[in-house]
């Protein structure tokens, strides 16, 4: 029971509670430092790999966005002021510009290239089916509304945990979700690296039931419904999620490949 208490935040003061909620907005040094770097270096990177394109950037593509770029200040004087505050002449920011360019340019290639044709036989990575119940903690809620929610979470796990409701039934129970005419039931999802849900859903065994998942807009409990194994496929018998997904991991592969900098 102690362990309940000090679990669902009982044991906190209005203050630590707040802190508590606050604690996933801190700043990292290390890791902003860490970050920093590698924004850098894939920076250094892309100019690199990019700067053989520079020849394919016309002189009518740099015009154009230099006059697009000129027509955003409310003045003639108002954009030669920011060049000299800059240090910049007119043929110094188009110079910048086609470098810009050239970047678009090379992404293109890059994305052309791994573009798969229809006959195409491509790696379709694990999809998993799950049903949720979602209560609703949104940022803007007080520490305490966002504490009843969490209680009430906490009370909904136990029910299913203890075998006193089904998941469906506490579905069209207490589920608030977009999904609840439908019995919680989600579409095939694929593994996203920095998505809280899909960390767990993708550790879940069939008819698995998490415990209450805590996000910025709520809570979740999830119910693992069927996973679907990886599998090679024609790129052209796909879904249109299917193609999204998959053409997606090719080109972030295709792009960390290129650049020596893994990509979020």
């Amino acid at each position: 029971m102690i362990t309940f208490f000090i679990m669902t935040g009982l044991f906190l003061t209005p203050h630590a509670w707040e802190k508590r909620l606050k604690v996933d907005n801190k700043f990292d040094r290390k890791e902003a430092k860490t970050i920093a770097d590698l924004r850098a270096n894939l920076d250094e990177s892309i100019s690199r790999l990019s700067s053989s394109f520079k020849d394919s950037v016309s002189d009518t593509e740099v015009n154009d966005f230099f006059r697009l770029l000129r027509k955003e200040f409310p003045s003639e004087k108002a954009f030669e002021e920011i060049l000299s505050e800059l240090g910049l002449s007119e043929h110094d920011l188009k110079e910048e510009i086609k470098s810009e360019l050239a970047v678009f340019h090379w992404i293109d290639d890059v994305f052309e290239k791994t573009l798969p044709g229809d006959t195409t036989t491509v790696v379709v990575p694990e999809e998993r089916i799950y049903r949720e119940i979602y209560i609703p903690a949104p940022p803007y809620l007080n520490w305490y509304d966002r504490l009843l929610a969490r209680l009430h979470a906490w009370r909904v796990w136990a029910l299913l945990k203890f075998g006193k409701q089904t998941f469906e039934d506490a579905v069209k129970r207490y589920s608030h979700g977009r999904t609840r005419g439908m019995g919680g039931i989600r579409e095939p999802v694929f593994y996203i690296e920095d998505n809280p849900l899909s960390k767990i859903v993708f550790k879940l065994r069939p008819d698995e039931i998490s415990k209450p998942i805590e996000t910025r807009w709520g809570f979740y409990i999830i119910k693992l419904e069927e996973i679907k194994p990886q599998h090679r496929e024609k790129f052209g018998n796909l879904s249109f999620k299917q193609k999204r997904f998959t053409l997606y991991r090719m080109l972030k592969g295709n792009l960390e490949r290129l650049t020596n900098v893994r990509i979020k």
